[in-house]
């Protein structure tokens, strides 16, 4: 946790930490109920970080991950939506659609997504569809272009194919 305050702290960073560990050890529940709290009570000029949260597990597309990223930094949009497609308004389907795993080619919505004071949380990377190449691409994009803090949570050993390995083994660093 003191690595990561730390880390958050730093001015400007052009690196991503990386917790690492087998499934099931506490990754995501670690993120979820001990950093994320701390990090919200952490100001940096006098506001607070917002951890934004977005889990790779089966992205087929970078816009799956734009998507997540979307609704993690407009938490009251989420909110509103949530609410009324559980009230059974079948009128939102298109609006549901709009803002889950399914395409929207009209809106970029990663230049949509508010990175001022964020620190991303970038979950289950072995276990995207993406191929590793592309994965780590668009996360670098936000470390080395943005300089936005960036936590990556995976499972090091459940990376499968070779390709993915190899360019994981050469990236990651």
């Amino acid at each position: 946790l003191q690595a990561i305050v730390d880390y958050v702290q730093t001015p400007q960073t052009d690196y991503a930490l990386l917790i690492t560990g087998p499934w099931g050890c506490g990754k995501t529940h670690f993120w979820k109920n001990v950093v994320e709290p701390k990090l919200r009570r952490l100001k940096s000029g006098g506001v607070a970080w917002r951890p934004l949260y977005a889990s790779l597990y089966g992205c087929r597309n970078t816009k799956d991950i734009d998507t997540q990223l979307f609704l993690a930094s407009h938490p009251e949009l989420r909110k509103r939506l949530t609410a009324r497609v559980s009230s059974g308004a079948h009128a939102l389907w298109p609006l549901m659609k709009a803002f889950t795993r399914f395409e929207l080619p009209a809106i970029d919505l990663r230049w949509l997504v508010n990175t001022k004071h964020a620190v991303l949380c970038f979950d289950d990377l072995e276990r995207t569809q993406l191929p590793m190449k592309e994965a780590l691409g668009y996360i670098n994009a936000f470390v080395e272009h943005e300089f936005v803090k960036t936590i990556i949570l995976c499972n090091e050993e459940e990376i499968n194919e070779d390709a993915d390995k190899k360019t994981y083994a050469t990236m990651k660093e």
